[in-house]
């Protein structure tokens, strides 16, 4: 068995934990940040159960990574597709993906079963979703451990994380783990990018289309009309963030960045398989690995990263959850989506490992866009502080302004956006419209408009930022 020396939060996790299990309610979420250790507080703590244990993972990834971790331990699996040397279920500790729970693979084999049950969520919050949130259900257990750096994304996920895996009864930080040397002192360059006037032009143009589906969707409430539009917009939308995400200074600045210390073992991600490949033919001299769910080659071109074959390893958002590669020194986040759970995740892949210096993440974005608010999402919800104090005071955060005539050039830090909060709101009773005011409360038309509360239309500025 390992004997790795815990930290201090390690510590009072498990503690924690002790304690919940002498009560009627023994289920407890652990948040803790990307790279802290929360795996091994889980495996300190399976060694004292008393019990079998089943380690729940949302993919086939991070099924090797907990069979190493709980290694000299005999572990069996429930799903993962074939994995050359490893078999199925067994006696005591298993791992299980959270399409086999759902399968009911695990219940079948714990039925006749009367030994004390844990159940470890990895990666919690992935049981938000419609489907997952199934995972436990007819799986007898006597206690649940959710692990996650972001178990509640949003206030419905809160519900559902916390009535499957328990509350928060433990969480740290990045200002915490900075300051007690848990994970690597890292630095996060937020550079703004520049667009081309082509692309600006195109972009000026998809804008007006989409302002103008929207308000024919609101003036066609709630009829065919209403929802054909409604559904342009979002097609239009999407046209537009594949536009910013495409924008050519994300390919330039990347390159120059990757190429400038080209020794440098590099994480890129990018939101789509395209802007990947792309970003792979205009970089042949660095021997990249790529990844994504088209890569035939996939986890063969892991390896070669992680063997140290090549020093840069380019993925989508297939390698931004529960990925471990500590010899990671630098990250760049080309593009991705604008909600803090991915980000945050992605962040992590840069926090594995130690170096003699802080490691790099760059966050590039499009200044007056949603991109700009995903840098806000992030900084906000993982509680990155700017700066953390000491012997000497360092800076976390810095900003820049970049393009190819002058380079990285400091900015201040750009304002958070106004949280659109309608300012008297009013409720009609009869179709359960919203208004801003009386004025439109006493004025309006009532229709049926339930087919709205599953989708509801909204502001221009709420879906894709002011420009």
């Amino acid at each position: 068995m390992r004997d790795r020396t815990l930290y201090r939060w390690q510590k009072e996790a498990i503690e924690v934990v002790r304690e919940a299990w002498k009560t009627d309610e023994p289920n407890t979420t652990i948040a803790a940040v990307t790279g802290a250790g929360k795996t091994e507080v889980a495996v300190r703590l399976i060694n004292e159960w008393d019990g079998i244990v089943t380690v729940v993972v949302p993919r086939k990834a991070l099924m090797l990574q907990w069979r190493d971790d709980l290694t000299p331990h005999i572990v069996g699996r429930f799903g993962g597709g074939s994995i050359r040397g490893w078999g199925n279920e067994t006696e005591y500790i298993n791992i299980a993906t959270l399409n086999a729970m759902r399968s009911g693979k695990v219940a079948d084999f714990l039925k006749d079963d009367d030994r004390k049950h844990l159940i470890i969520v990895d990666e919690c919050h992935n049981l938000r979703g419609n489907k997952n949130r199934k995972a436990l259900d007819n799986i007898p257990c006597d206690a649940v451990i959710g692990l996650s750096a972001t178990p509640h994304p949003s206030k419905e996920a809160k519900e559902v994380v916390e009535a499957l895996c328990g509350p928060i009864r433990y969480s740290y930080r990045y200002g915490q783990a900075l300051h007690d040397g848990v994970i690597p002192p890292f630095v996060l360059h937020a550079v703004q990018i520049p667009m081309e006037n082509a692309e600006r032009n195109e972009l000026a143009s998809i804008d007006n289309r989409i302002k103008k589906a929207m308000k024919e969707s609101r003036e066609w409430w709630g009829e065919r009309r209403g929802r054909e539009m409604l559904e342009l917009a979002k097609r239009l939308g999407m046209m537009r963030k594949r536009l910013l995400n495409d924008v050519e200074s994300r390919y330039v600045l990347s390159s120059n960045i990757l190429n400038q210390e080209d020794g440098v073992p590099t994480m890129v991600f990018h939101d789509t398989i395209d802007g990947v490949e792309r970003l792979a033919r205009m970089t042949p001299n660095l021997n990249p690995a790529i990844y994504h769910s088209k890569s035939k080659e996939g986890n063969a071109e892991i390896q070669r990263f992680l063997s140290g074959d090549t020093q840069h390893l380019y993925s989508c958002l297939a390698l931004a959850e529960g990925f471990n590669a500590p010899r990671v020194e630098r990250a760049v986040m080309m593009s991705g989506p604008n909600a803090p759970l991915r980000r945050i995740q992605t962040l992590g892949r840069c926090l594995r490992g130690k170096t003699d210096k802080p490691n790099e993440i760059y966050f590039l974005y499009v200044a007056g866009t949603k991109d700009e608010d995903g840098l806000h999402n992030l900084l906000k919800t993982a509680d990155i502080p700017d700066y953390i104090s000491g012997d000497e005071k360092r800076q976390i955060v810095n900003h820049w302004r970049w393009d190819s005539a002058n380079g990285f050039v400091s900015i201040e830090a750009p304002k958070a956006p106004k949280a659109f909060i309608p300012s008297t709101p009013q409720k009609c009773e009869k179709c359960g419209r919203t208004f801003k005011s009386e004025v439109g409360l006493n004025s309006h038309y009532c229709r049926d408009v339930k087919w709205m509360y599953e989708d509801p239309p909204r502001t221009f500025e709420e879906m894709f930022g002011s420009d």
